[in-house]
């Protein structure tokens, strides 16, 4: 679908299409309006897409950042084409015995609020989530992603910087999509911007600069989470028109650091202005921070 080679596609497959490309080749630019041709097909069954579809930039950066084979395969024998052609229909034969059907979602609308109160700020008014609020599910993604930042070995500043970075990095355009750019210097915010951009350009040697931060398995696994998962709501709450600081704090935080004594990350603070409920949409990437190749 992607590659533009299905013949003849639907009305739905192509307002399918451009959705994801535009997620992944603009994400900054995103709006509702990018959901509406969808919407217009599906109704609010377009905002059960937007989440898929946002589930799976989590998913594949989990999968880049953290080395997560593709294969199952072992390399020595994927060379004999007949090997992977077996593994691929015996996968096939499994997944076809399993029950994938979508499940009714039981809860209501106050019961999900309800449910995700605790976590949110004091002030939250029921009606941010008025865009949703036929899909109460989405309150229980951002419920997820919200517990995710109270189980995490992280400090809670270096959550906050890993959204201001993702945030920067976010790209406008294809080429920031995919093109050669500087890296930061920093080893964490280096982890983010290329997490961000192209997570599949990650390499083992940035995990070991993450590592001479101080860095422990969990924590580089609680830090590819807390990218993942900014890179989801990036585009989740700006398809579906929800404030983006349901999920992040007012707070940001300015440079990367190492652990602290407790274990935890800590990054010196400051004010960032996208993260301001009446600036959700962001800032550009900051040249100065950018050096190395």
């Amino acid at each position: 679908m992607v590659d533009s080679t299905l013949k003849d596609p639907t009305s739905f497959e192509c307002a399918a299409i451009t959705l994801v490309r535009a997620a992944f080749e603009r994400p900054r630019e995103l709006s509702p309006a990018d959901l509406d041709p969808l919407r217009e097909i599906v109704g609010d069954g377009a905002i059960d897409y937007a989440l898929v579809l946002t589930m799976f930039h989590f998913i594949n950066r989990i999968a880049d950042l953290l080395d997560v084979k593709q294969e199952v395969v072992p390399s020595r024998l994927r060379a004999f084409e007949f090997v992977r052609l077996a593994f691929v229909r015996m996968v096939g034969k499994v997944m076809q015995s399993m029950d994938l059907k979508t499940r009714a979602f039981a809860a209501t609308f106050d019961e999900t609020f309800e449910r995700i109160q605790p976590l949110l700020p004091a002030e939250t008014d029921p009606d941010a989530f008025a865009p949703i609020k036929s899909r109460p599910k989405i309150i229980e993604q951002l419920q997820i992603m919200l517990q995710a930042q109270q189980d995490t070995s992280l400090d809670k500043t270096t959550l906050d910087q890993v959204s201001v970075w993702v945030e920067a990095a976010l790209p406008a355009n294809l080429d920031e999509a995919q093109g050669i750019h500087r890296r930061p210097e920093n080893p964490v915010e280096a982890f983010v911007f290329v997490g961000t951009r192209y997570p599949q350009r990650t390499t083992l040697e940035m995990i070991d600069s993450l590592r001479g931060q101080g860095y422990n398995d969990v924590m580089i696994l609680d830090l590819a989470i807390a990218i993942a998962d900014a890179n989801q709501w990036s585009r989740l709450h700006r398809l579906l028109g929800l404030p983006a600081y349901l999920l992040v704090n007012d707070s940001g935080a300015n440079v990367g650091g190492s652990p602290t004594e407790s274990g935890h990350t800590s990054v010196e603070t400051h004010d960032e202005s996208w993260l301001r409920r009446d600036n959700p949409a962001g800032t550009q990437y900051p040249p100065s921070s950018a050096s190395n190749l």
